[in-house]
């Protein structure tokens, strides 16, 4: 991350949405304070609500649910 994390606030807004893609799709909650520095630097204030709304999205806990197959149907043997 340490390697996006100057794209955040780069001149060029495009290079920016990347740069924040990039830290979400890692998914990793250490990105939610690279995300919270730039929003302090950020450009517009429309800009910066997304970084920390994205921020806080990184933070949320991880789900443990795990989801269970349904039990394989086997047909019944006609009599």
């Amino acid at each position: 991350m340490p390697k996006i994390q100057p794209y955040l606030t780069h001149p060029d807004p495009e290079v920016r949405e990347e740069a924040l893609n990039g830290i979400v799709n890692l998914g990793e909650a250490a990105g939610a304070a690279l995300l919270r520095e730039a929003a302090q630097r950020s450009p517009s204030k429309q800009e910066a609500v997304r970084l920390i709304e994205m921020a806080e999205y990184l933070e949320l806990p991880v789900s443990t649910t795990k989801f269970l197959k349904p039990e394989s149907v086997v047909p019944k043997a006609k009599p």
